[in-house]
Parts: structure tokens; C-alpha cells; sequence
């Protein structure tokens, strides 16, 4: 079993295209089950999308981020899951990270990846 995490700053308006762009489990060497919880950290209402997917099969689409009940806190699981789901070996692991916020922004995800 793997885990990792990210913490992504966001700028205000930007676009992440992958998240999970350069980590070793970018790619994924075989199938498993990937577990992916976000959170990110604003004093007001979240405006930051995410869509997920694994290969080229769309897991989420611009589902809203949800924010930390505490600054800092980070994603807990299950809370804050955002997908749950089998990838196959190859698939390559896309989190594309969308801000239409006037501020910077901490998005927090922590992946969790069981071989099947």
C-alpha cells in the first residue's frame, strides 16, 4: 500500500493541469484501488473545482473542493473522499485543480493506492 500527499498553492484564477504531475505514482504500475481525499483552505466560500480522472476515464467533473473545518487540518478520510474507485495499471493519475477565488489558495489531498 502506498500513501502520499500534496499540499498544491493555488494562485488566484490559475490552473493546475495535474496535481499529481512528477510524483513516482503519477503512473500507475498496476491495478489498484486509489483513494483520493481534497480539502482546501479559504475563510470563505471554496471556489476551487477539481476534476479527476484515471486514464481516460473521468472520475470526478469540477466537483467543489471542500474546505477544512480548521486551517491546516488537511483531508480526512472518509469526510473529505472525493473519489474511490479501481484504476488500471498505466492509467495515469490526472487531478486538474481549477481557482476562480480572489486569493491564493492550500489544497491539501492525500491519495491512498491498494494494489488488487
Amino acid at each position: 500500500m502506498a500513501n502520499f500527499s500534496i499540499l498544491e498553492v493555488i494562485p488566484i484564477g490559475a490552473v493546475v493541469p495535474n496535481a499529481f504531475a512528477g510524483s513516482a505514482f503519477e503512473f500507475m504500475g498496476r491495478d489498484a484501488r486509489v483513494t483520493i481525499a481534497q480539502t482546501c483552505e479559504t475563510a470563505g466560500v471554496s471556489t476551487i473545482t477539481s476534476t479527476i480522472q484515471f486514464g481516460a476515464e473521468v472520475q470526478l467533473e469540477e466537483g467543489a473542493v471542500n474546505v477544512e473545518a480548521a486551517a491546516g487540518r488537511g483531508p480526512l478520510m472518509p469526510e473529505d473522499i472525493a473519489v474511490d474507485d479501481v484504476a488500471a495499471a498505466g492509467d495515469r493519475l490526472v487531478n486538474r485543480l481549477t481557482s476562480t477565488n480572489a486569493a491564493i489558495i492550500d489544497v491539501r489531498i492525500k491519495v491512498r493506492i491498494i494494489p488488487v
